[in-house]
């Protein structure tokens, strides 16, 4: 529970309105995520840096080109990757 919510209710609010705003950016309409979402602890850096990755290849997965998304800089991906791991 956080702050009184059910985390899966906060994930269904998260993902809904980013459905929403990402389906009437690229003029479509439809399921967006995959029904059930995956939580996950990250045990070291090497892991941390696999998912990072591993979201960061999703919109080419998805059909999309840059510039048809925000997220083309891998800046976030390498951050603290040379740094302290600290998953507390």
């Amino acid at each position: 529970m956080t702050n009184g919510y059910e985390l899966e209710d906060v994930l269904y609010s998260i993902k809904r309105f980013s459905a929403r705003k990402i389906n009437v950016a690229l003029d479509r309409s439809g399921r967006l995520w995959q029904q059930e979402s995956y939580d996950h602890i990250v045990r070291d850096q090497a892991e941390l840096y696999r998912i990072r990755k591993y979201i960061a290849d999703n919109p080419a997965k998805a059909g999309l080109k840059v510039g048809e998304y925000d997220l083309f800089s891998s800046e976030w991906l390498d951050a603290g990757v040379s740094g302290g791991f600290d998953p507390v």
